[in-house]
């Protein structure tokens, strides 16, 4: 289970730093950051699905199938938040088309802005109150 929780921060490191990256182009116009804009956000939108599916994969349906969830206090909190999170991201996509981000470029970072602490927050509470337990629990069963 080790390479795994360090296979989840790892996907959280990329992401994060994907955000950073983002972020940067929040100090310019919209005009400056329209090269790269794009690609940022598509890059971001990857590395959020790959780390959902993996972490699905490699954590949550395992401590489903041994009925382990219920034995990590914030499981179901955090899931509850990464449900919320997941559909806010959406709509903040489906709201911010190309259109809407160049008409209100400083809606659009105040917008992304807000999503990116939430994801840092859930990124955090996952590595602090979900991966070392479920290293723990299912360690124990090997």
């Amino acid at each position: 289970m080790q390479f795994k929780i360090a296979l989840l921060k790892q996907q959280h490191d990329e992401i994060l730093s994907a955000v950073a990256e983002l972020t940067k182009l929040f100090a310019g116009s919209f005009e400056d950051a329209v090269p790269q804009l794009g690609t940022a956000r598509t890059t971001l939108a990857r590395l959020i699905a790959k780390h959902l599916k993996t972490e699905e994969e490699e954590l949550h349906a395992p401590l489903r199938a041994r009925r382990l969830t219920t034995q990590i206090p914030a499981f179901a909190d955090i899931a509850a938040e990464t449900r919320d999170l997941r559909l806010a991201y959406s709509a903040h996509i489906g709201d911010w088309h190309a259109r809407a981000v160049q008409a209100d470029w400083s809606g659009y970072t105040a917008s992304a802005r807000r999503l990116h602490a939430a994801l840092e927050r859930l990124t955090r509470r996952e590595e602090e109150e979900i991966y070392p337990a479920a290293q723990r629990l299912l360690s124990e069963l090997r």
